[in-house]
């Protein structure tokens, strides 16, 4: 069976054509995606500041459930948190020491 009179024959320039606006449009389509993944991210930003742990404490998982941050090692290579003498972005002059 052929193609009926009533249905144009499409030339290599129109499918080409279509094929780019399909691309085009998955693009654009991936890039709002992933646009409004990071956007629903990075829209809950908090800061870890230490400032509830004692100095020379090892950090491991104090802070999963909270900020959704650990720090999974071997006791022994664990961060520390140390006093720091200068002033804290956010915290009580508090940083980890890796």
């Amino acid at each position: 069976m052929g193609k009926s009179s009533a249905e144009p024959s499409r030339t290599g320039a129109q499918v080409r054509r279509r094929r780019r606006y399909v691309l085009v449009g998955a693009f654009a389509l991936c890039a709002v995606s992933a646009l409004v993944i990071a956007s629903a991210a990075g829209g809950a930003i908090r800061t870890v500041t230490f400032d509830d742990l004692a100095a020379n404490t090892r950090v491991s998982t104090e802070y999963q459930s909270s900020h959704g941050v650990a720090f999974v090692s071997d006791p022994g290579v664990r961060p520390v948190v140390k006093p720091f003498p200068g002033k804290a972005l956010g915290g009580q002059g508090r940083r980890l020491h890796l």
